[in-house]
């Protein structure tokens, strides 16, 4: 079991690309040198706890790459070459939308103006890359200065090191990243809908059940515990089983949220007035309803399969 490989391929997962392979070469040779010269001190080959003691003086893998990366004073260094990856992906996410948005809204015109097209999508871009450099820039200012972070780095050890083998025990950082970006993004947009329901917007008005607004502090849960397991996931990239139970603990809580809302019946409807003032009220469509929920209870059944095989293989 070479643990200085398993070290090196921790370190390289929190390193832009431009940096890996130079860094990784450098730490390798410097780890390398270090146990041959403690090798032919001791006049034998080096045990497993010399090797982690070694490693534990260098410290965790997190630390170890923001020494190469620029120092920082708001988001703390251990954080930052993380810090920088997430920000990155949510300007081009948030880009990306915004190209969407207006290709879309062009072929609706019969007479586009592609130049107030492009001006909207940078100006629109900015906008959004405002908020988002100012979301993402709180979220790891909190993350750093909260004990979770420290507890995780002070009791890391090298036995908590992913084997990087077929088992499929690295996390992607990308994914996890945006994958907290598409969960902040629809808990906002979930209680702005929330915020519009039984709102009268002129002659219309979307009405809700009690049922369903009950249920709005359980949606929030259920996405905000969501929320924290990505970013437990962006510092601890690799499964484990502990980790995998977690996920596991996660979808429950979903589970339950699902089938709460699968109960709320009638769930919305649409008061138009008419002219002569008077109001008629259309109802949505239960299966609508039961099957779009359907559709996520299949997702979700899809991920725990996944996750089941991937906890299988961790044996």
């Amino acid at each position: 079991m070479n643990w200085l490989k398993r070290y090196v391929s921790s370190v390289k997962h929190y390193l832009p690309n431009k940096l890996k392979n130079d860094v990784a070469d450098e730490l390798y040779s410097d780890l390398q040198d270090q146990c041959d010269d403690k090798s032919a001190e001791l006049g034998r080959d080096l045990t497993d706890q010399e090797y982690h003691q070694i490693l534990l003086n260098r410290g965790h893998p997190m630390s170890v790459a923001a020494s190469y990366q620029p120092h920082s004073t708001l988001v703390s260094e251990e954080l930052f070459p993380i810090y920088l990856q997430v920000l990155k992906w949510v300007i081009f996410t948030l880009l990306i939308v915004q190209i969407v948005t207006a290709i879309t809204g062009l072929t609706y015109k019969t007479d586009p103006n592609y130049i107030r097209a492009a001006i909207q999508i940078i100006s629109g871009t900015f906008n959004s890359g405002l908020m988002g450099f100012a979301s993402v820039t709180l979220v790891f200012y909190l993350l750093g200065e909260s004990i979770n972070r420290k507890e995780i780095l002070k009791n890391w050890h090298p036995k908590k090191l992913p084997t990087f083998t077929d088992s499929g025990e690295e996390i992607s950082i990308f994914e996890s990243s945006i994958e907290l970006v598409f969960q902040l993004l629809f808990l906002g947009f979930i209680n702005n809908i929330f915020a519009l329901l039984d709102l009268k917007m002129g002659i219309v008005t979307f009405q809700a059940s009690e049922q369903l607004h009950a249920m709005l502090p359980w949606i929030n849960l259920a996405l905000i515990l969501g929320v924290i397991f990505s970013l437990y996931k962006i510092l601890a990239p690799y499964w484990t089983k502990r980790l995998i139970v977690t996920n596991w603990l996660v979808y429950a809580v979903s589970y339950m949220v699902l089938v709460g809302l699968y109960q709320a019946d009638p769930v919305i409807a649409l008061e138009i007035i008419n002219t002569e003032g008077i109001a008629t009220m259309y109802d949505l469509p239960t299966h609508w309803w039961t099957n779009f929920l359907f559709v996520i209870g299949i997702v979700f059944a899809i991920d725990i399969g996944f996750y089941i095989r991937k906890y299988m293989r961790l044996n």
